[in-house]
């Protein structure tokens, strides 16, 4: 009998790959010191200006070629309110870099004096000095300063004429004027009264009404805004204001101005007759045969160009044009008759006699 022959072994497991040898760490890169000028501008941005002056002063030292540290030195005086040392810096830098044809920094130096000079509200010389600074180096920053120095020169100075008594005294003048018929002259005692106090409203109102006898009607109605903006309820503003537009054909306008001025006080007379003018003329317009010039006026209204430009009203005044009955049928819709009724008080659209 045959033997049975022994089972196989197994078979050996695969040898694991050696591992990698571990890569060594990256050592750090070595960080570059800062220079002194670096190490003033971080303390400079901490508002440690004593230390950045320090850091500043000691890099002038090492680097005594480079004026624009001298900058660096004044912006820190024009922080610490230093003024005077901060002129006295200035004016060497600028000799300092004028020696070394340095104009950026020349011109640095410029608008940090001219800026001293702004806080002393020196503001003719500082203006003057902005600009030479521009010659030396023309940058948007010097430009800004510039437009900023001028804009608070001329609020100084306008604030420097205010005197209420001295505008009642102007606007009295102006009255006599007015009652003498020198609208001219009486608009410029108005003018006069405004600078000496802007914030009353009567100035306005009364110029306006001068105004409004030389036919300065888009002066008119801004100087009744103004005086509406200051006092709302000056009814006589609105009567002003409607005149004007109603003058300018702009009757839809002028109706609605007048009604505002009723609704503070429904027995002004001007507002009235203004009120009751206006709507004959808005009949007129609507049930003859027009005014090429109040429908060219109407179209410049920006409400009046929207509903123009509406397609669903376009199709309704087609409509109306094939058939003028279907007006009564559009009629019927309040949102619809609102705006036929805007376009026939504009003078754009008529109805018939």
């Amino acid at each position: 009998m045959a033997q049975p022959s022994p089972a196989a072994a197994p078979a050996a497991a695969p040898k694991a790959a050696p591992k990698a040898a571990a890569k060594p760490a990256a050592s750090p890169k070595p960080q570059v010191p800062k220079t002194l000028k670096e190490q003033g501008n971080d303390l400079y941005k901490q508002r440690n200006f004593d230390e950045a002056l320090e850091k500043y002063q000691e890099a002038l030292k090492e680097d005594p070629e480079n004026t624009l540290l001298m900058s660096n030195m004044t912006a820190v005086y024009f922080e610490q309110e230093n003024y005077d040392k901060c002129l006295e810096v200035c004016e060497q830098g600028i000799e300092h870099g004028r020696e070394r044809h340095n104009f950026v920094a020349v011109g640095k130096l410029m608008m940090r004096k001219a800026s001293v000079l702004q806080k002393k509200k020196e503001y003719e010389d500082a203006i003057a000095l902005f600009k030479k600074a521009l010659l030396e180096n023309r940058n948007a920053e010097t430009l800004a300063k510039l437009e900023a120095c001028e804009k608070e020169f001329r609020k100084a100075k306008e604030e420097a004429y205010l005197n209420p008594e001295l505008g009642m005294k102007a606007k009295d003048e102006g009255n006599a004027f007015f009652k003498a018929d020198d609208y001219p002259a009486a608009i410029k005692c108005y003018d006069e009264a405004i600078k000496r106090d802007p914030t009353q409203h009567t100035f306005y109102g009364n110029r306006a009404a001068a105004l409004l006898k030389m036919q300065a009607y888009e002066d008119v109605i801004r100087d009744c805004d103004k005086c509406l903006e200051i006092c709302p309820t000056f009814v006589k503003a609105f009567a002003r204001k409607g005149h004007a537009y109603f003058w300018t054909k702009q009757y839809n306008k002028a109706l609605a101005i007048y009604q505002e001025g009723l609704q503070l006080d429904n027995t002004n007379q001007e507002c009235k007759d203004g009120y009751q003018r206006a709507m004959a003329k808005i009949q007129e317009v609507a049930t003859g045969a027009g005014d090429e010039e109040v429908a060219q006026r109407a179209m410049q209204d920006p409400e009046i160009q929207q509903i123009m430009s509406d397609s669903y009203m376009q199709l309704v005044l087609s409509e109306m044009q094939k058939d003028p009955k279907k007006i009564n049928d559009y009629m019927k819709d309040p949102g619809i008759s609102s705006k036929i009724n805007k376009l026939i008080m504009a003078g754009i659209l008529r109805v018939g006699k």
